[in-house]
């Protein structure tokens, strides 16, 4: 994500809110980073215990719903000015992790055996915990001055491989529910009806897999540039 919670932008003016939304985001990122910590080590014993996947979404489904759902919180931060993130950039983001999770992972995929054990699930968990364990970290160490080169290194770096991993699993994943949406007529509102009108979730499907390739390389393009931005202002800094 694009999403920036360690630049605070309160008014200049009032010292007081500068405090309090200091430290309201290190604690809403200190949060975040335990969260998805929980979901990594409670994937993790599952997987060196059970030897599979199956049966890993139980074992993980309410940290992941708590983490990724209480990044909606993000698009507030933005919209009224508490961070310096723009909220086009934020909101399609935040909205494309919770559909992914609650309307296809947690209500399709998870509910029917012929979808459950896809493994684009273990791809997009492994991509988003690890991304978001060092971004929530990077963050809350941001924002008490005291970030080290490693983890603005990591921060910078891993995206290289988990971004793209993490796209082709929430792919995976929503090419294993599209048969399903498509044989229950899932999320739709179908014609005839009292209101006349008519909806059906498919069709927003084939939209969002059409719009997955400019997003992909607009956001990958830009962390390559803030990759080389931020690594040399750190570079030049430490000489």
């Amino acid at each position: 994500m694009s999403s920036d919670n360690s630049k605070l932008a309160p008014p200049p003016s009032n010292e007081k809110f500068f405090v309090f939304s200091k430290l309201y985001l290190v604690l809403y990122n200190s949060f975040l980073a335990i969260s998805w910590s929980l979901v990594l080590l409670k994937a993790s014993i599952h997987i060196s215990e059970k030897k599979t996947f199956s049966g890993l979404y139980n074992e993980i489904d309410y940290w992941l719903k708590i983490a990724q759902t209480a990044a909606v919180l993000e698009v507030l931060h933005a919209a009224t000015g508490l961070v310096k993130s723009s909220v086009a950039n934020v909101f399609p983001q935040i909205l494309s992790r919770v559909g992914i999770l609650w309307l296809i992972c947690d209500d399709v995929i998870m509910k029917n055996e012929s979808s459950k054990d896809t493994i684009g699930f273990p791809m997009l968990l492994f991509a988003w915990t690890v991304t978001e364990i060092i971004r929530y970290t990077y963050y809350t160490n941001a924002l008490l001055d005291c970030t080290a080169y490693p983890l603005t290194w990591c921060r910078y770096t891993f995206f290289l491989v988990l971004y793209p991993t993490g796209v082709c699993g929430e792919i995976l994943c929503i090419l294993a529910a599209i048969p399903i949406i498509k044989e229950k007529n899932l999320y739709s509102f179908p014609l005839p009806n009292h209101l006349n009108f008519g909806f059906d979730f498919i069709h927003v499907i084939y939209v969002v897999f059409m719009l997955y390739p400019p997003l992909f390389y607009m956001l990958y393009t830009y962390m390559l540039y803030q990759r080389k931005k931020v690594l040399n202002m750190d570079k030049q800094k430490q000489g």
